[in-house]
């Protein structure tokens, strides 16, 4: 699905295919081609999937998400209004204000789940995380997002709290070792591993990520730690990976914030 949405351009095809996932409740029109006992709540098991652990479902679910934002040829903004994935714009672009948050499981509670991902920072693998920031950063800092003062404001404060968590975390591992509790280096060793690689790390694409079918076959983070307890290399390797990226995207929501005038 999420490969037919970032090829296909044509909103013939596209749009009741979107319609059907993102609508609270598929069109009439298309009700008739789902056969009888399937469910036909769709949006309701794209949520499951964001705010769920599993690495493949979560990623797959987001990579969908971002593949049909990015289609704004076949899907205008006004499909994704109608769809609560986009925040409302009255005339004149002056954004609406929306009572409770805009931002949240009564509004926009596909967005509400895709940022809640980064509070789960430390339960994704490190390969998982990183799509899942680059596919946060290319939805929020789109113009008919981020343009939005409540979206932003909600990008900008997931992110900081995500960090904060991610640097008090990190921070104490490091200090457990540096006073010779740890058993070992290792968060010393992936701090200083994955600093350079990070620094290092070429501009990756959503896409080449999300394609890799292998990710298809990996056990989620829940699955594989119930049978095998990470080692302190994983955990460490987790911790500053989260913190590095969260690090960026952050950094990356400031600095676009500013941008547009907002503190």
């Amino acid at each position: 699905l999420r490969q037919g949405f970032e090829i296909i351009r044509c909103a013939l095809l596209v749009e009741p295919l979107a319609a059907a996932i993102f609508h609270a409740k598929p069109p009439d029109r298309l009700l008739c081609v789902i056969p009888q006992g399937a469910p036909a709540e769709f949006r309701t098991h794209l949520l499951a999937h964001l705010r769920g652990t599993d690495d493949a479902g979560t990623l797959h679910a987001a990579g969908l998400l971002h593949a049909c934002v990015r289609s704004r040829q076949a899907l205008p903004v006004a499909f994704l209004e109608a769809a609560r994935i986009c925040p409302p714009v009255a005339s004149g672009r002056r954004a609406v204000r929306l009572r409770p948050s805009l931002v949240s499981e009564r509004n926009l509670d596909v967005l509400a789940a895709l940022l809640g991902t980064l509070q789960r920072a430390r339960e994704w693998r490190p390969d998982t995380f990183q799509a899942l920031v680059l596919i946060i950063a290319d939805v929020l800092l789109d113009p008919a997002f981020f343009g939005n003062e409540e979206c932003r404001d909600a990008a900008v404060h997931a992110a900081r709290d995500a960090l904060s968590d991610a640097s008090q975390h990190l921070h104490w591992r490091l200090q457990e070792q540096l006073s010779g509790r740890a058993a070992d280096d290792a968060a010393l060793d992936e701090f200083v591993q994955e600093w350079e690689a990070h620094n290092a790390l070429p501009t990756q694409r959503v896409s080449d990520l999300c394609a890799n079918s292998w990710r298809l076959l990996l056990p989620s983070s829940a699955r594989a730690s119930s049978r095998t307890a990470p080692t302190d290399a994983d955990v460490a390797r987790r911790a500053v990976c989260s913190f590095l990226q969260l690090r960026r995207l952050f950094a990356e929501f400031v600095e676009h914030a500013q941008a547009t005038g907002s503190t």
